[in-house]
């Protein structure tokens, strides 16, 4: 029913083996590789994967790796993060690219700077309220925030369910609302992850580790959709436990006990 993503980074060779075993298997569909700055060097360990047949999304820097969208001072350097984030996407042949709209600024920067850069693979990803850094607030956190920057920037849709769950407790608005409004955006690409359902912050906890109403949630995802498992790696080189987060999922489409 769902085409399943694995999430790592650039920097994340040990999983490479790994990784291909699963995809050989059929437990994921697609990789989606965050591009850590200053790491293009590890290119050919990717390319290796992509040559095996493993698609691949490229996740973009966020805030904490130096690139913010939402900072008007930050546009020369987000320009540089960017163009290394879009050359492992020329690189990997990747049909897309993923960006946090930032953080401590506007949504309205946000969307200039994404549409400034002038590239069709761009998705737009929703984030919580509240930033890691003890007072930072994140842009994009709402759902008519992350329309208006999807007007005015033309980027497509990427929706993290924990970050909109989080962003609705941290604003006390009805989660089950605000996660409608966000599928009503049409999201071309979805992040899940587990967490508590009634906390402000995302834990990327593995599937039925944390207090997330997944069996409400399924319902909501349209068939065939693309869902990067933004789970907790236990393990420096394997990834069973992935595997054990596929498991989870597709005992709930099917109906069982995952």
């Amino acid at each position: 029913m769902f085409e399943y993503g694995l999430k790592l980074w650039s920097t994340n060779a040990g999983y490479a083996n790994s990784a291909v075993e699963l995809f050989g298997r059929g437990i994921y569909h697609y990789l989606e590789l965050f591009a850590v700055p200053g790491s293009y060097g590890t290119l050919g360990t990717w390319k290796a994967l992509a040559e095996r047949g493993i698609p691949f999304v490229i996740h973009a820097p966020h805030t904490m790796a130096g690139l913010n969208l939402a900072d008007p001072a930050a546009r020369k350097q987000n320009k540089v993060l960017a163009a290394e984030a879009f050359r492992f996407a020329d690189g990997l042949k990747a049909p897309k690219v993923i960006f946090h709209p930032g953080v401590n600024g506007s949504d309205e920067e946000a969307a200039v700077q994404l549409k400034g850069l002038a590239d069709g693979r761009v998705l737009v990803e929703n984030k919580p309220y509240l930033g890691i850094v003890p007072g930072a607030v994140c842009a994009g956190y709402s759902p008519e925030g992350i329309k208006a920057i999807l007007n005015f920037s033309g980027a497509g849709f990427c929706l993290d369910t924990g970050h909109a769950i989080a962003a609705a407790n941290a604003v006390k608005t009805d989660k089950w609302a605000g996660l409608a409004a966000f599928f009503a955006l049409g999201p071309q690409l979805f992040h899940i992850s587990d967490g508590d359902q009634d906390g402000t912050m995302d834990s990327h906890l593995h599937l039925g580790k944390g207090s997330y109403d997944f069996a409400r949630l399924v319902k909501l995802i349209p068939a065939g959709a693309r869902i990067t498992l933004e789970t907790e790696k236990n393990y420096p080189d394997r990834l069973d436990d992935f595997a054990g987060d596929v498991r989870f999922m597709a005992g709930l489409v099917a109906g069982g006990r995952p």
